[in-house]
């Protein structure tokens, strides 16, 4: 269900938000010379790896932190009702992890269904470096277990809670913080 509330580059699947219970995913660490560049994780999924970059002043990080808990709490809304007006002054359209998680999302309330469950649940959001204009923000929760249901009211899908890390890339545009890209890690 990790789709519903962010993007990754699996399945899309509906998840939630209350307690962080992810096991850490093994990456390796890039050498001072590398550029930014996703790899693969040993899931499978994009994992966004950088060079060193330069630290984010503390004032920032408590800035992005903030960014990151508002989204999620706008996202596990969005989740619940279908309606992704807050959550889409939050992203911009190069966050494919986001714009999955809205398509299931929404392809469900559409046809009459809802989701039920597949929240963040107790996140843990951990501000990185910056690399130019993007800081990288790393953020583990456990995904609550969720229900996908038709107009009818049939079950199409469903999941069991699952600790889910993700990462995104954030930015000032336009003068506000945004979520410029984003990986489901595992």
């Amino acid at each position: 269900m990790a789709a519903l509330t962010a993007c990754d580059g699996g399945a899309v699947e509906p998840t939630a938000l209350e307690e962080p219970q992810t096991s850490p995913v093994a990456t390796s660490t890039p050498t001072p010379t590398e550029a930014a560049t996703p790899s693969a994780s040993p899931t499978g999924a994009t994992v966004i790896t950088s060079s060193p970059g330069e630290e984010v002043d503390p004032a920032t990080a408590v800035e992005v932190k903030a960014f990151i808990s508002d989204y999620l709490r706008a996202q596990n809304e969005a989740t619940r009702t279908g309606d992704f007006s807050t959550v889409d002054t939050m992203v911009t359209d190069t966050c494919q992890v986001c714009a999955a998680s809205k398509q299931y999302i929404t392809r469900a309330y559409q046809s009459g269904g809802k989701v039920e469950g597949g929240v963040f649940s107790n996140p843990t959001v951990t501000v990185g470096t910056r690399r130019g204009d993007r800081i990288l923000v790393t953020v583990k929760a456990v995904v609550t277990a969720y229900t996908t249901t038709d107009g009818s009211g049939k079950v199409v899908d469903q999941g069991p809670a699952a600790e889910e890390t993700y990462q995104y890339e954030v930015s000032q545009v336009d003068g506000r913080w945004r979520i410029v890209g984003g990986s489901f890690v595992g």
